[in-house]
């Protein structure tokens, strides 16, 4: 079976090194991305089978960058969803991201593990609504992340080494599961 060709698109330039990394004895790895424009130019230019798309990735929110890859026909049948550590997600985002992503293969979604204010709630409204997609699975990288301290550096947000190779073998188990 042939890899799956993946774009990794998130604006945190050494996670996204450390991920295309990780990701590369399991996936054909066409591109890595730090900014929504360039991903949106970057899928429709490359095709690829999945995207692994940080939901926030400035100057464009990545439900709008879903929604104009769908509009336009180029929405890879999996989409890998990193909720990111930069803020509150609503049922409003949730919901959007359902609407969008209804028809796709496979949607992935990963919880949040991140020390602020804004962490419980996130996970209690991804978890919430996974379920209600049907096409979609949750990794739960809250639990592995409490579970595994030392994946992160002195900041408990960003991820080192160790936390980029399991945060990725995560990933690369359910693009092919």
């Amino acid at each position: 079976m042939a890899k799956p060709r993946v774009i990794i698109a998130d604006d945190h330039r050494l996670f996204a090194a450390g991920l295309e990394r990780l990701l590369a004895p399991y996936c054909d790895i066409v591109a890595s991305i730090y900014d929504g424009l360039t991903l949106l130019d970057d899928v429709r230019r490359l095709r690829p089978d999945v995207v692994v798309q940080d939901l926030s990735l400035p100057p464009v929110n990545g439900i709008d960058i879903i929604r104009q890859l769908k509009e336009s026909g180029q929405l890879s049948p999996v989409v890998v969803i990193g909720l990111g550590t930069n803020g509150t997600i609503t049922d409003g985002h949730m919901a959007a991201l359902q609407q969008l992503l209804a028809d796709r293969q496979r949607v992935i979604f990963l919880n949040l593990k991140v020390p602020r204010s804004w962490e419980a709630g996130d996970n209690a409204v991804i978890q919430k609504w996974v379920p209600q997609f049907g096409n979609a699975v949750l990794i739960n990288w809250n639990g592995e992340g409490s579970l595994h301290p030392e994946f992160f550096y002195e900041d408990h947000i960003h991820l080192n080494t160790a936390g980029r190779a399991r945060y990725a073998d995560l990933i690369a188990a359910q693009i092919n599961p």
